[in-house]
């Protein structure tokens, strides 16, 4: 199937992951990026200060999103 054909049966559903997304790596650009390369090596504190917090909010982005498709999919099935 052509990426062209797809159509989600959720309007909007498409936009939700990168709308998450990108704030997540706005933030480490605006705010941490300039500061842990100013001495050109990122230590493991400065490793795991970012890293650690964007791991657990990407996890739960991923778990939130699949329950509420799950949930989309089961009004889809009903409505059927």
């Amino acid at each position: 199937m052509a990426f062209d054909d797809f159509r989600s049966p959720f309007p909007g559903s498409t936009e939700l992951f990168p709308s998450w997304t990108m704030p997540n790596s706005h933030t480490f650009f605006a705010f941490f990026y300039l500061p842990y390369k100013v001495d050109h090596e990122i230590s493991k504190t400065e490793f795991f200060a970012f890293f650690t917090p964007y791991v657990l909010t990407l996890a739960i982005e991923i778990i939130s999103l699949s329950k509420w498709l799950h949930k989309m999919d089961q009004i889809s099935i009903k409505k059927a």
